[in-house]
């Protein structure tokens, strides 16, 4: 069983979830504001994937997040 250091993994994910951040930030200051309208902003998905390939990569686990289909770490090659 993996032992998991809560306190290291948090600190891994605090920075991770600060450059997401970045991420948006950069696109709403694009000369035309930010691609995409409503629901369907191109950042949203861009950052879905980096998300989920950096989260499971931080954690051995099922990866449940973006309003999709819950991911296996087991097929998350092939998603």
């Amino acid at each position: 069983m993996q032992v998991i250091n809560y306190p290291e993994l948090l600190a891994l994910v605090i920075e991770k979830v600060k450059f997401y951040g970045q991420l948006l930030i950069a696109e709403w200051q694009l000369p035309m504001g930010p691609r995409g309208q409503g629901n369907n902003a191109e950042v949203d998905i861009e950052i879905e994937t980096v998300v989920r390939k950096d989260l499971i990569e931080l954690l051995n686990c099922d990866f449940f997040g973006g309003g999709r289909k819950p991911v296996s770490r087991r097929f998350s090659e092939t998603v």
